[in-house]
């Protein structure tokens, strides 16, 4: 990914900053911010154009109103080293809308997530009854995104030019969706 010079990048879910810093470190002059609802997995060091700040997606800073060129949202439903969703799908909305208030005119969201929702154990001991419970458990719960969900998810936030990006087979077998999406 590319970025122009004096671009500023937002990170949401950022976790251990991972993309942001392999990113930061051949764009000097672009500005990183890597939010996450917990500090406790921001790096001890990093790039200079970088920084961290643990704050709720669904209540950014008031001050970052059309401050971002570009958006990166991972896993709106779960982050995989927590067993229960980081976001109920009633906030699902609330996020989007931040995420468009915070994006200048122009600018781009890229979302990522894995299309099976979170992995919530049922209580079997058997495997593939694990599965099933755990998949009949997320959609009882409204968890699964599909990419026509998202895609709808973003239309009523008010995003523009919404289309899936390709993604390695690996990822696509595995059930994981991307979406870039633009604001007007």
């Amino acid at each position: 990914m590319k970025f122009a010079s004096g671009s500023k990048v937002l990170d949401l879910g950022t976790g251990d900053g991972s993309w942001i810093d392999s990113l930061a470190r051949n764009a000097v002059d672009v500005q990183f911010v890597g939010v996450d609802a917990s500090s406790y997995l921001f790096p001890r060091t990093h790039p200079r154009n970088v920084r961290f700040i643990a704050a709720p997606p669904t209540k950014l800073p008031s001050s970052w109103n059309n401050q971002f060129d570009v958006v990166n949202q991972h896993l709106l439903t779960h982050a995989p080293h927590l067993s229960v969703p980081t976001l109920m799908p009633s906030e699902w909305p609330i996020v989007l809308a931040e995420i468009l208030r915070v994006l200048k005119s122009g600018g781009s969201a890229y979302f990522s997530d894995n299309a099976t929702g979170p992995a919530i154990e049922s209580g079997s001991d058997s495997e593939d009854s694990d599965s099933e419970g755990s998949s009949r458990y997320r959609k009882s719960m409204g968890w699964n995104i599909t990419q026509s969900r998202l895609r709808t998810l973003l239309e009523d936030a008010g995003f523009i030019n919404i289309r899936p990006i390709a993604l390695p087979t690996e990822d696509a077998k595995a059930g994981r969706v991307s979406t870039v999406a633009y604001k007007a």
